[in-house]
């Protein structure tokens, strides 16, 4: 809706300009000089509409499919309740109670097809000794295999007995072909580019879903998962991808 309304409001301006500019360099001021260029502006706009709305349409057309491909899927597997249909058709996004977090954590590895980028910033005793995240390195190790997924995942931590803690899973990632990098808090902050772009991320543990969805998980101060959040967005994605990178590359690759 947003991406309609400002190219209408361009494509207004565009016409008003080339209006403008038949009239300006036209050397003639008369009534019939004036109708030309509005006729001109007019045309100008049209043209846009026709040229560039194909676009537009197709661009929510493709967000709209990926809604309703996950639709399909969770109502399949009965995983969404009716609030929440209600919240992904309407918003693009739907919030994940913190009981069903690691459900859906799943579910989303298995439909990855072509990226998986993830920072973990939860605290690691909540995290990284489960089963769960056993199975999700399981499956992510399949899709790697199998299907060259793109598997990273940056360890973000506050201290060095947390990175002592997350050495083991970082150890088996690494043994699951899991590409593996580690980085303090404080690297960020001495990287203004990267301190800047995070600045305005409302959490700092993220994933990144092919490249339409973005997975976030609320914590409280101890970094302990309040709920988790889907958004079904490939500008958001595209912008979290960014952030990524840049984490990326400042973190510390894994060595054993």
């Amino acid at each position: 809706m947003k991406t309609r309304i400002l190219f209408n409001i361009a494509s207004v301006l565009a016409g008003v300009i080339v209006g403008y500019l038949v009239y300006l360099f036209s050397g003639e001021h008369d009534f019939t000089i004036g109708l030309l260029s509005i006729v001109t502006g007019i045309l100008t706009i049209i043209m846009m509409e026709v040229l560039f709305q194909p676009y537009t349409e197709r661009k929510e057309f493709n967000e709209l499919v990926n809604r309703i491909n996950f639709l399909t899927e969770k109502i399949s597997d009965r995983l969404v309740t009716a609030s929440e249909l209600s919240d992904i058709l309407k918003y693009g996004h739907v919030q994940i109670t913190s009981g069903r977090v690691t459900e859906v954590w799943l579910d989303r590895i298995w439909q990855t097809h072509h990226r998986y980028w993830g920072v973990l910033y939860t605290d690691p005793k909540e995290v990284t000794n489960t089963s769960v995240f056993q199975l999700g390195l399981s499956v992510m190790a399949a899709k790697v295999r199998v299907e060259q997924v793109d598997v990273k995942r940056i360890f973000l931590l506050e201290t060095e007995e947390e990175l002592k803690d997350s050495k083991e899973a970082m150890r088996i990632c690494s043994q699951h072909n899991i590409q593996i990098r580690s980085l303090f808090r404080k690297q960020m902050e001495s990287h203004p580019l990267l301190k800047q772009r995070v600045s305005h991320l409302p959490t700092l543990d993220f994933t990144i879903y092919d490249s339409n969805i973005i997975w976030l998980l609320a914590l409280d101060k101890g970094r302990h998962i309040q709920h988790g959040e889907l958004f079904f967005d490939e500008k958001m994605n595209e912008q979290y991808a960014e952030i990524f990178r840049l984490m990326w590359e400042a973190a510390t690759p894994y060595q054993e």
